[in-house]
């Protein structure tokens, strides 16, 4: 049988409450607790949530970057970058749930997407796929803040139209526009149309 040595048992753990009541969102609590191997002790100090709320706030960044990318040259290698978002999340969780590997390959695509906004090396129909790939990344960590006012006018449009095509009655083509959404990388949550 195994034994813990008693100093270790002593150690006193902040609770989620007290975490929040030092001014961190629950969004970056998660992200601290992704961010380190489930196999391994989850350790609180201040600099680890500092380092989540960086990290949290170059991810926003580019994301806003992306977002409000109006013009830019194709990149011919963006299908290489979505691979590798993808790819590199899904190597992650395949090698024992590795989220700190995961995050590792996120962000080394994050500073090349950066580097090519500031070029000018993406067109906003890059920006999309690459959200796209991001948001696939994110129903798994919920660690992205996608801003919905922000949206292009052409995905408000989508989404406006299949509104409509469902108070309609018309779910065959409300689940059209919901699949062509979702290759832009926009996440559709219905909630339930009522009678008026």
């Amino acid at each position: 049988m195994m034994r813990v040595a008693p100093e270790r048992c002593a150690v006193d753990l902040p609770t989620l409450a007290d975490v929040m009541d030092r001014g961190y969102t629950p969004r970056e609590i998660r992200f601290w607790i992704v961010g380190a191997h489930y196999r391994r002790p989850l350790m609180f100090s201040e600099s680890r949530m500092l380092q989540a709320r960086n990290a949290l706030k170059r991810i926003d960044a580019c994301v806003l970057a992306l977002v409000r990318l109006d013009h830019g040259a194709p990149f011919p290698e963006i299908d290489q970058i979505v691979y590798d978002i993808r790819q590199g999340f899904i190597n992650a969780m395949d090698d024992d749930l590795n989220f700190p590997a995961a995050l590792a390959a996120l962000f080394r695509c994050i500073r090349k997407i950066n580097t090519l906004i500031r070029r000018e090396g993406l067109s906003p129909d890059d920006a999309a796929k690459i959200l796209g790939a991001l948001n696939s990344v994110d129903e798994v960590m919920r660690i992205f803040d996608f801003p919905a006012d922000e949206m292009a006018p052409d995905i408000q449009s989508l989404i406006a139209e299949r509104e409509d095509a469902r108070k309609a009655g018309d779910f065959e083509r409300a689940d059209r526009i919901r699949d062509l959404l979702r290759k832009q990388g926009v996440a559709i949550h219905d909630t339930r149309i009522t009678a008026q």
